[in-house]
């Protein structure tokens, strides 16, 4: 009985719960869509910058024209070594950095035109662990 109880109340949880995203233009069956997202860092102009000897600044590429989608209700991971561009690929969805170049979007709201949207489900983002939890919306109700 006590089963049935959890699956049944999970069941009217998801329900409830498909309703609240589609109330806030979350009802695309893509979470997190990414098309040739491009980051650099440095170049000319920057204060840091990899010099080639010559004089003239050449960027870091960070994040190098990444694509991939993840559909809603997946768990998705990004393993890769250190500086091979996670974090910032991080930061840029949480729009805490702006793409180069490519287009990201959450939910379908692209991280560069629709920052505040893009950033309502986001939870809590922590720079310095580069962690995000998505958070159900509130209905308001204790």
């Amino acid at each position: 009985m006590h089963d049935s109880f959890t699956l049944d109340t999970l069941a009217a949880l998801s329900a409830t719960r498909l309703v609240q995203m589609e109330e806030i233009g979350m009802n695309d069956s893509i979470a997190l869509n990414i098309q040739s997202a491009y980051k650099t860092f440095g170049g000319p102009g920057a204060l840091s910058f990899v010099s080639r000897g010559n004089g003239h600044a050449t960027p870091t590429i960070a994040v190098n024209r990444v694509s991939f989608q993840v559909k809603r209700g997946e768990i998705f991971g990004m393993l890769g070594p250190n500086g091979s561009g996670k974090s910032t690929l991080i930061r840029l969805i949480a729009t805490l950095l702006m793409p180069d170049g490519g287009t990201i979007s959450v939910f379908g709201h692209d991280v560069a035109k629709e920052p505040m949207a893009v950033q309502r489900p986001l939870n809590c983002v922590t720079p310095s662990k580069s962690k995000i939890n998505i958070q159900q919306p509130t209905t308001g109700a204790a």
